[in-house]
């Protein structure tokens, strides 16, 4: 299973509140070794936010701004 999929196993536990925490540090909370990029398209508003994130492991994963995957 790699992190991606640990992740949103964990990300369902923890019952985390996307719109309201910051995506970075939640998602190092999880692995510190992610890196975490955030791309926000034109016209530049929270719901045209989206999380893409590389684990330590290489795998990916992306969300928007509510934590719901893919887009």
């Amino acid at each position: 299973m790699t992190m991606a999929e640990k992740f949103w196993q964990w990300e369902h536990g923890e019952r985390i509140r996307w719109k309201y925490d910051d995506h970075g540090a939640l998602v190092r909370q999880f692995d510190a070794g992610a890196d975490v990029t955030i791309f926000t398209r034109p016209p530049y508003e929270v719901y045209d936010e989206h999380t893409y994130v590389t684990f330590s492991d290489g795998s990916q994963t992306n969300f928007n701004y509510k934590g719901e995957e893919g887009w």
